[in-house]
């Protein structure tokens, strides 16, 4: 299977599924995660 990765406000019903699940806005959470890890 694949690696989930989930980046919500709130949880949603895949929350359960995700391997990993963030909670916060995308356009905030995705470059704090790009700048991480280069």
């Amino acid at each position: 299977g694949a690696f989930v990765v989930e980046i919500n406000l709130e949880p949603t019903p895949i929350t359960s599924f995700a391997d990993i699940s963030i909670r916060g806005k995308s356009g905030i959470v995705l470059p704090q995660i790009v700048k991480a890890l280069t």
